[in-house]
Order: structure tokens, then sequence, then C-alpha cells
């Protein structure tokens, strides 16, 4: 997967509020690869000791015809991570526990970014997103049959069950469902499996922990691959984006005294070819620019109004956007309302501009603008 390739399409869509979502599953995938990679490991070491461990002990039996067996006998089985010592069983169940719940946060992930980049300012409330929402508000819209179709796939595939209602029932239930067992110099017996349970009114048989977790792992994998790939395709069909603005462009204006330079204004503008009607009136404004190699600078607006004049005309201002009430997404695209304005507003914001922002961060490189000396 091309992730620098996605996040270009999201911010060049204006679904850039989705990114954070797949720095989130990329974040998560990292943790789930490690988990994984800690389990076959640490289990193979299990197996590999106990082995060894037999063998050294039938050795001196029958060299000194007979061989004491301590809990010290064991010490070997324990897993040193920096200097402590971590009895192996127990890192084996959390481990396991940790990594299905990794898996669960990549694949809501996954619904986190379809819900952000497709749906645009008709998103589902973030903390509302569910496959099941998703998908209501994907089957209405023709444009989005193919991935409404992955997604129907994922949803009703046993093993994205299993992967949820497992998670749920070691959030909720808190019970021991990772079992590790291995024979000792008597026997045969290798377990390391995952008890039966029963969630939602559903059964889910005893797994074998080793061959579930990489049946698990190949699944999430599979529908990352899938779904990020459909986006990418489905990604200019976006319901809704055509009120988001995301070329803003600056003026900042320093003052010298004798002892120092201070900001005395910094002014944002929206511009249009001749008049406001040409715009929404609800905006959704997210400075951000992408550069010549392809990295992308971006900026959270502090200011309550950004000013809207006439293209290559600095003084003719038509109209101006202020803040509405703060909305669950607007960390990213923030709401303003449109309208007119007179020249004495534009001339008391620049005069009260020191009292009301005495210090506020800007990334002047997520627009583009002029800066001058007064």
């Amino acid at each position: 997967m091309n992730y620098k390739k996605l996040e270009l399409l999201l911010a060049e869509y204006k679904v850039y509020d989705s990114w954070e979502y797949v720095l989130s599953l990329l974040e998560h995938m990292e943790d789930m690869d490690i988990s994984k990679s800690i389990i076959s490991t640490v289990y193979k070491h299990r197996q590999d000791c106990l082995a060894e461990i037999s063998n050294n002990i039938l050795q001196k039996a029958v060299a000194d015809g007979s061989a004491t067996v301590t809990t010290n006998t064991f010490y070997e089985l324990a897993v040193d991570i920096c200097g402590v010592k971590l009895d192996d069983c127990c890192l084996l169940k959390k481990t396991s526990n940790e990594f299905f719940h990794y898996a669960r946060i990549c694949l809501d992930s996954l619904i986190q970014i379809a819900n952000a980049a497709l749906l645009g300012e008709k998103a589902i409330d973030v903390s509302k997103v569910s496959i099941t929402k998703l998908l209501d508000k994907l089957k209405n819209e023709s444009c989005f049959t193919g991935i409404y179709k992955i997604f129907c796939a994922i949803k009703d595939d046993a093993v994205y069950k299993y992967i949820c209602e497992f998670d749920n029932f070691m959030k909720h239930i808190k019970a021991h469902l990772i079992v590790v067992s291995n024979s000792f110099m008597i026997g045969n017996k290798n377990e390391f499996k995952i008890m039966n349970f029963v969630k939602n009114k559903q059964i889910f048989a005893e797994e074998d922990a080793i061959s579930k977790i990489e049946e698990t792992y190949n699944f999430t994998v599979d529908s990352i691959e899938k779904i990020l790939n459909e986006i990418i395709i489905y990604l200019p069909n976006c319901l809704k984006n055509d009120n988001r603005i995301q070329n803003v462009k600056f003026e900042q204006v320093f003052r010298k005294d004798k002892s120092s330079t201070a900001v005395e204004y910094t002014i944002l503008f929206i511009e249009v070819k001749n008049e406001l009607s040409e715009l929404p009136s609800d905006l959704a404004i997210h400075p951000l620019l992408i550069k010549a190699n392809q990295e992308i600078f971006e900026y959270n607006i502090p200011f309550d109004t950004i000013f809207i004049r006439k293209q290559g005309k600095s003084n003719n201002i038509v109209g101006c956007a202020t803040k509405t009430s703060i909305r669950e997404n607007d960390n990213y695209y923030v709401h303003y309302s449109v309208r007119s304005c007179t020249k004495e507003e534009y001339d008391q914001y620049l005069s009260n501009f020191r009292t009301k922002y005495p210090s506020c961060s800007f990334n002047m490189c997520a627009m583009e603008g002029i800066i001058t000396l007064a």
C-alpha cells in the first residue's frame, strides 16, 4: 500500500481529516505485528526450553542414577526483558489479548477512514461510527457500490465477528480465555489455546491460539489492503466536500520599535472572482498546502474571523466568514458562516488584533501570503 499516495489524495480531495485515522491505523498495525511476533517467539522459546530441560534431566539421571526437579529447574522459561524476568505463560496470555484488541482497533480505524474520506461533511459523528451505520450510509449511494460490497463481506465474515466478540468479551467479562499447558517428561501435550466462549448468544468454539492469531492477522491485513485501495478509487465520489476551503491567503504585518519586532496583525483571506455569492453560506476551512516535493503543511486556525476579498485585490473586501459553534469534527475543518461586512469592521479587526490575540501560533508554510515590516 502506497500510504504517501493515499495522504496526497486525501489532501487533494479535501478530506484530510481522515488522515489522522490512517496514522492511528498504521500505529496499531505495528502494535499488532509486534504482538504476533512476541507470541510466536515466546511460545517457541517455551517449547525449546522444555525440550532442553527434559533432555538435560534425562542425561543427568542416566549419568548419576537420579535427578532432582525443583521450581528453579524451570527458571529458563522466564522471558528476560531488560533484566526483568517475566513468566512466559502470563506474557503469552497478555500479549494474545492485546493482539486481538489491536486487530479490532485496526478494523475500527478502517471504518473511520472510510467514513471521513467518502462522506465528507455528511460523515457520521466520530463517536457514533460503526460498520452497520457506515453500511446504512453507503448502501443508498450508487457511487459506492463496490466498497459497500467489500464492507458487507467483512461484516459477515466469521473472523471479523470473532475479533469483535473476543475483544468485547475480554473488555466486559474479563475472564481468562487463553490457556497454555505443556507436558513435561511424560506425555505429548502441547496446548496453547483459546477457550470457547459465548457472547451475544453466539457460541465461539475452542481454537488453537497460534492458528487463530495467524488467521486473524491475515484477515485484518487483507481487509486493510482491500478497503484502502477502494477508498483511493472512490475518493472523487465524496458525498460533500464542496464547502471545504483549503486555499487560504494571509497577510502578516510586523512593527519594529527600538528594542524589538512584534506582530502588529495577521489576517487571513479567502478569495472570490467577483462576488460573495460565489461561496456557500457555510464554509468548513482548514488551510493546507501541498508543496512541490509532496510535503503537506496545514494550519489549525485560531482566529474567529476570515475576510473574503476579490482575487488579486488586497484591499477589496467583499465579506467575511465568522466562526460558528464548535462541532465534533471541527479539529480539522472548522465551520465558518459567510456574511457581508463593512470596511469599518475590517479596520476594527486590524486595530484590535494585538489585544484579542496577544499570542498565537502561525504556520505560514500552509498558506501563500505576504509578510511586511511597518
